[in-house]
């Protein structure tokens, strides 16, 4: 079984819990939530992580208005990128314990209606071809557009491989799935998997994964030092 958990760091200023995420954790399952499990995410998709923990690293530039940086994070592999004004607070970060294969930024469009994402190739121990493993932080206006035009943008990429997209879509799974002013979803094999709480302290649930190809399961949804829960999930 391997692990994914996304978390939205509202800023930045909680590196210190995505250590414990990727290292070992104490998690509260949905079929069991007075028990504690332990638990070590394989993959984590972060957003609104500010700078990055260790400004060194190698610098990667793909635009001139978008930087990757990729560097060691306690002997994981962690990708960051930053885009536009260089402002770090709504940036993206993917860190994984496993090997990295390949990276992919899908920059700004449509006038800068999505923001960017931050995709990598990872080669997990039941799966060495590797399978992306997508960050996302969707805009709070116009979100159902930004939802099923993400999902286009990664699946016309022709990157090879299955993958998930992860994140904060900043809206709830059923305007995922029925955007307003946009065709419905449709494709059933790759509606949101996700909690059936809240995973935003406003009441929302804001926070899931998708993938056409990957049988994803929610697994729990651990508090956080933030406004945002960390959401985990298996396949």
């Amino acid at each position: 079984m391997t692990l994914l958990a996304t978390y939205n760091m509202q800023g930045g200023g909680n590196w210190t819990n995505v250590g414990p995420m990727m290292r070992g954790t104490q998690l509260y399952l949905p079929n069991n939530p007075y028990q504690a499990k332990a638990a070590a995410a394989d993959v984590a998709c972060l957003q609104e992580c500010g700078a990055p923990p260790d400004p060194r690293g190698e610098a990667k530039l793909v635009s001139k208005d978008l930087a990757l940086f990729s560097m060691s994070y306690g002997g994981m592999e962690l990708y960051w990128v930053v885009w536009g004004s260089g402002n770090t607070r709504c940036s993206l970060a993917v860190v994984t314990r496993h090997p990295v294969k390949k990276w992919h930024v899908v920059p700004v469009v449509d006038n800068g209606s999505l923001r960017p994402l931050l995709g990598l190739k990872i080669a997990f121990p039941d799966r060495m071809k590797g399978t992306w493993i997508y960050s996302c932080h969707m805009p709070s206006g116009n979100h159902g557009f930004a939802s099923s035009r993400a999902y286009d943008v990664i699946k016309s990429g022709q990157l090879g491989g299955d993958w998930i997209l992860a994140g904060d879509f900043n809206c709830t799974p059923q305007e995922f799935a029925n955007p307003p002013g946009n065709r419905a979803w449709d494709d059933d094999d790759a509606m949101p998997v996700h909690s059936k709480k809240a995973t935003h302290q406003s009441g929302n649930n804001l926070d899931y994964a998708v993938s056409p190809q990957v049988a994803l399961q929610y697994y729990a949804t651990q508090a956080m030092s933030s406004d945002h829960y960390a959401v985990w999930f298996a396949f």
